[in-house]
């Protein structure tokens, strides 16, 4: 078929003859200006379409620059204001665990006025020794005004929760239960006229309830190595173990981390051998010795 069509052709060149030299050339020059025209004319609108799109990526770089000027000196405004909040919140931060902790030492301090005898006296004297000896090792203050004493120390810390953190609130309501609940035992206890150890309650029986609260912060392992010390001043060791925790938890407020890695019995080791001198035993205090008559009730 193809061999045919150029026969064709070929048969209508020959029957022109010269002529047809001239028709391919026209054709020829025709042909060629056509592909210029349509050439620059595509020439022409994609370099305007270019021009176009160029314009359009100018102006939206434009935008995108002063946007990104706009937001880095909105992050820059931010971060100065974010920097200066910082600073003061981590000073309260600091104030707020400086005073906690004061309050904590306070609070010991006030009720170890009233434990003095669990430093030195084993279970058995406790609880067997006359009642006046005991008794009048105790300070005289009245039940009331000492839990109203307590109560203001614990209220004042409260009012630095929302700086501590609810962990630190936690632990110091731990702490303050369990020596506000040995406290108060004896107390009753000089009532009653009948002392009991501090493991147990008013009735003489084992206290579940002040070890419940105890073991919210510290675990049984924990309770059984302290307990498995000596029997004098144990209640003392728990109440350090209790600091522990606390300035744990503070620490990390404060640097951000705990600095402190040893175990916990390592800790409680080293907490015992710094134990101020006021707390060690003195065995010239009238409780070792015979009660004399002036120590005695009237």
């Amino acid at each position: 078929m193809d061999a045919q069509i150029w026969q064709i052709v070929g048969a209508f060149l020959t029957s022109l003859g010269g002529a047809s030299i001239i028709i391919l050339g026209v054709v020829s020059w025709l042909g060629r200006i056509w592909a210029n025209s349509i050439v620059l004319r595509i020439g022409s609108q994609q370099q305007k379409e270019l021009e176009k799109l160029q314009t359009e990526h100018i102006k939206e770089l434009e935008i995108f620059r002063i946007e990104a000027a706009e937001r880095r000196d909105a992050f820059n405004s931010m971060m100065t204001i974010m920097s200066a909040s910082f600073a003061q919140s981590h000073t309260e931060i600091l104030n707020a665990v400086k005073m906690t902790w004061e309050k904590a030492v306070e609070f010991r301090e006030n009720c170890y006025k009233h434990l003095t005898v669990l430093a030195f006296m084993t279970p058995n004297e406790i609880e067997n020794l006359p009642h006046n000896r005991i008794s009048e090792s105790l300070p005289s203050s009245e039940t009331y005004e000492f839990t109203k004493g307590m109560d203001k120390i614990i209220k004042e810390v409260e009012r630095q929760r929302p700086l501590v953190g609810e962990q630190v609130w936690m632990i110091f309501g731990v702490y303050t239960a369990f020596l506000g609940r040995l406290v108060t035992k004896m107390m009753h206890e000089n009532i009653d006229g009948q002392f009991y150890y501090w493991t147990k309650d008013m009735d003489g029986a084992p206290d579940d309830f002040l070890f419940d609260g105890v073991r919210k912060v510290l675990s049984q392992g924990e309770l059984d190595i302290i307990l498995s010390g000596e029997v004098f001043n144990s209640h003392h060791r728990i109440v350090k173990a209790l600091e522990l925790k606390l300035l744990a938890e503070m620490n990390e407020l404060v640097f951000g981390r705990k600095l402190v890695n040893m175990s916990f019995d390592e800790q409680l080791r080293i907490s015992e051998f710094l134990r101020p001198a006021s707390r060690t035993v003195d065995k010239n205090y009238p409780l070792h010795k015979a009660s004399s008559p002036k120590h005695k009730k009237k």
